[in-house]
């Protein structure tokens, strides 16, 4: 059975904050008042014999095969700019 958010007596920040996890997620109002105080909401499964991308990729040895040094922020030439505007009319 959903539960109407109208029938929930919230305060005004307490709306505006569910309001905000509504957008930040996706779902919806109602979903998401289901999910704290109703049903539970269904995790979505995986179908059976199915792999995560990771355990795919490293199957075909695609994972780590980059040549190159392993962190590049260790060598301070690679970071060089690093935060910095692209856009040389900004002052920032």
């Amino acid at each position: 059975m959903a539960t109407d958010p109208n029938e929930v007596q919230l305060t005004d920040e307490q709306r505006k904050l569910l309001a905000q996890r509504a957008d930040e997620t996706g779902r919806s109002v109602s979903e998401l008042i289901n999910e704290m105080f109703g049903e539970p909401a269904k995790e979505p499964r995986q179908p059976k014999g199915s792999r995560s991308l990771i355990a795919v990729l490293s199957e075909r040895g695609l994972v780590g095969a980059m040549r190159g040094p392993g962190d590049l922020s260790t060598n301070p030439e690679h970071m060089e700019g690093f935060g910095e505007s692209r856009d040389p009319a900004s002052s920032d």
